[in-house]
């Protein structure tokens, strides 16, 4: 069956196939041909296998690569101010 890379957590190792047949397909990096990559957007070819949790995808192969995401840079921390003005809390008291 063909399918669609919905979601794919590289750390955790698992995520879901959209199938031609508008199915969701749970998928495992042990169910992805050697030599593979899974990335979100990318076109697959795969088999459906039953399992006690429901059916998944195996013998995943990538056939149209989805191109890398771009990240999103981080805002970057604002640096404490030492010369700020103290708050009425931090005001020393006479």
């Amino acid at each position: 069956m063909n399918g669609v890379v919905k979601f794919y957590n590289i750390k955790k190792r698992f995520g879901f196939i959209s199938g031609e047949d508008g199915k969701d397909y749970f998928v495992h990096l042990s169910g992805v041909e050697k030599g593979n990559f899974l990335r979100e957007e990318s076109k697959v070819e795969f088999e459906i296998e039953e399992s006690d949790k429901g059916p998944k995808a195996v013998k995943v192969v990538v056939t149209e690569q989805a191109p890398p995401r771009e990240r999103t840079p981080r805002a970057p921390r604002e640096e404490a101010n030492d010369e700020e003005e103290p708050t009425d809390s931090e005001e020393e008291q006479f």
